[in-house]
């Protein structure tokens, strides 16, 4: 994509207001990025990262129209929540647990099975970390090093 897009100055900006759900590509830091737009102002926009995930706020001026070619290639991210845990805080995940799950799932091979479905149709996953000779259970292993706790299971009665 860097090279086809280079600085951007040969590719049209995206239109003004820009609309939610617009795909399009973003530039960060000098790299070009697929993106979807989450919401938007006349200066700033909540883009989700659609093939490495993650969601930023970026300028405006940084959209581009995506290319046709880059448009219909699989996004290689998706969003997921993972199954059966939650934050040990009311207030949600502390940047101890948010940084100690980056560490455990970046540069590895990850399999996810889904377990279920949010009713706005988002997965529910449990994830593995496949190391050499190990299986890792990261729901588990968030839960067995307190980053996170387990979601009491409810009896329908």
């Amino acid at each position: 994509m860097n090279l086809n897009y280079g600085d951007g100055s040969t590719t049209p900006q995206i239109p003004g207001p820009i609309p939610e759900r617009t795909v399009c590509v973003a530039q960060i830091d000098t790299q070009w990025y697929r993106c979807q737009v989450l919401s938007a102002t006349e200066e700033t926009v909540l883009v989700v990262l659609l093939d490495v995930g993650g969601a930023l706020t970026v300028p405006a001026s940084s959209l581009r129209q995506i290319r046709r070619d880059y448009a219909t290639l699989p996004f290689q991210a998706t969003q997921c929540l993972l199954h059966g845990i939650q934050p040990t805080s009311e207030e949600g995940w502390d940047d101890t647990s948010t940084a100690f799950l980056e560490e455990l799932v970046s540069g590895v091979i990850l399999s996810a099975t889904v377990v279920s479905y949010m009713p706005d149709g988002v997965p529910l996953v449990n994830l593995y970390r496949c190391d050499q000779d190990e299986l890792i259970f990261v729901n588990e292993r968030l839960v067995t090093l307190g980053h996170a706790r387990w979601i009491p299971l409810t009896s329908s009665s």
